[in-house]
C-alpha cells in the first residue's frame, strides 16, 4: 500500500488529535528508501465539519471499512464508537459499509427523529462519508423555502391584479371620454346630453326644477374659415367652447350640438338663464381670437361673435321639441341681425 492513515495525538502539536497521512518511498529495486507523511490537525477538520453542520443542518462524519467512527465533530466517539453501536443506524450499518461502489441513500430512525443518510466510500481514504439529516428539518427547509416562495408570488400577483386594475380603470376612464365627450372642444356630445335630459326629466317628475336651453353658433365662421383657413376655424371653435364652459357653473353642462353649434343645459330660470347667455356673449364678441392668427390685414379679420335661442324646459316636452324651440328662437336673433339673443316666444318668464 503506498500511503496509511492514521489517527493518533500529535505530541508536537500538545497532543492535539491528528489524522497521519503516511506514505512509502522505494527506490528503483522496490527498495525501502523512506516514509514522509503529513499531519491534518483534526481541530481544523472538525471546526471545517461543524461550520457545514450549523449551516446545513446536516452530521457529517467519517468511518473506516470496520464500522469504526474515525472522524467526527464530538471527538469522544473517535475510535472509540462503532456505527453498529448506535441506536438505529447499527440495522443498516452492514449495508452502508457494503456499498463501495455507488453513493446510497438510506433512512433509519433514532430515538428521537427520523434520519436521512447519503454513504460514500473515499478510496483515497479508505473511509466512508456518511452525512445525516434529520427529515423533519429537511422538512422544515423545504417549508420555509415553499412559505416564501408563496409570499413572493401572492404579492407579484396582487401587484399584478393592482397594476392591471388600474390600466383597465385608465383606459375605461378613455373610452368613456371618447364616447361622451367631442375630441376638439373636449365638451359633451349629443348622446350625452340626451342621456342627461332622461336623468333630469325623470328627476322632474318627482320634483320640479327649472331648466332651460341655450343654443348658439358662430355668425361668420365660413368667412373667418376661408380668410384663415380650416385649422385657425377649429382653434375659434375650441375657443369659443373654453370661454362658455367658464361662463356656466359646474351643474350646468356644454355640449357641442355639431359644426360651430352649442347647447348650453342651465339649470336656472329663464331670467338667469337670459344672464349667462348675455355673458357669454360679451364674453365672445371682446375676446381677441386672432393674436395667433396667420399674418394678414386686421380690416380682413371678421368680428367674431354668437347668436343664442333660449327655451326653457316645459313638463313631458320632449327633446326633440325643447331644441326646436330654442332653434326657432336662434333663427330670429339671425334674423335680427346676429349677435343677439332671442326667447321661445312660447315660454313664460
Amino acid at each position: 500500500m503506498e500511503y496509511d492513515l492514521n489517527v493518533d495525538t500529535n505530541e508536537a502539536q500538545l497532543n492535539h488529535l491528528t489524522i497521519f497521512i503516511n506514505h512509502r518511498l522505494e527506490g528503483y529495486d522496490n527498495q525501502l528508501l523512506g516514509v514522509v507523511g503529513v499531519g491534518l490537525d483534526f481541530d481544523r477538520v472538525a471546526t471545517l465539519m461543524d461550520y457545514y453542520k450549523k449551516k446545513y443542518n446536516r452530521d457529517i462524519y467519517m468511518v473506516s471499512p470496520d464500522g469504526l467512527i474515525q472522524v467526527h465533530t464530538d471527538k469522544e466517539k473517535i475510535t472509540t464508537l462503532s456505527i453498529f453501536d448506535i441506536p438505529g443506524l447499527g440495522s443498516i450499518a452492514r449495508r452502508i459499509l457494503d456499498s463501495k461502489d455507488t453513493p446510497s441513500f438510506f433512512e433509519y430512525d433514532s430515538r428521537t427523529a427520523h434520519i436521512l443518510l447519503t454513504s460514500r466510500f473515499i478510496p483515497e481514504l479508505g473511509w466512508y462519508l456518511l452525512v445525516e439529516q434529520d427529515e423533519t428539518l429537511a422538512l422544515e427547509s423545504i417549508k420555509n423555502t415553499f412559505v416564501k416562495n408563496f409570499l413572493i408570488s401572492l404579492v407579484i400577483t396582487f401587484a399584478t391584479i393592482i397594476f392591471a386594475i388600474l390600466v383597465i380603470n385608465y383606459f375605461q376612464r378613455q373610452l368613456e371620454t371618447m364616447a361622451n365627450t367631442d375630441k376638439l372642444t373636449r365638451a359633451y356630445n349629443r348622446n350625452e346630453f340626451e342621456r342627461q335630459f332622461k336623468y333630469m326629466t325623470n328627476l322632474n317628475r318627482r320634483e320640479p326644477v327649472d331648466m332651460c336651453i341655450i343654443l348658439f353658433d358662430m355668425d361668420h365662421l365660413k368667412q373667418v374659415n376661408d380668410t384663415h383657413g380650416h385649422l385657425f376655424g377649429d382653434t375659434v371653435i375650441k375657443a369659443v367652447a373654453d370661454i362658455a364652459a367658464q361662463t356656466i357653473r359646474q351643474k350646468d353642462l356644454l355640449v357641442r350640438w355639431g359644426g360651430d353649434e352649442f347647447v348650453l343645459l342651465i339649470f336656472s330660470t329663464l331670467a338667469q338663464t337670459r344672464q349667462i347667455a348675455e355673458r357669454l356673449r360679451m364674453g365672445i364678441q371682446t375676446h381677441n381670437f386672432y393674436k395667433n392668427a396667420l399674418s394678414v390685414p386686421p380690416e380682413n379679420n371678421q368680428p367674431i361673435t354668437i347668436s343664442c335661442g333660449i327655451a326653457r324646459y316645459r313638463e313631458k316636452e320632449t327633446l326633440k321639441d325643447w331644441v326646436m324651440r330654442a332653434d326657432t328662437a336662434l333663427y330670429r336673433a339671425k334674423a335680427r341681425g346676429k349677435n343677439c339673443i332671442e326667447e321661445a316666444m312660447d315660454t313664460k318668464p
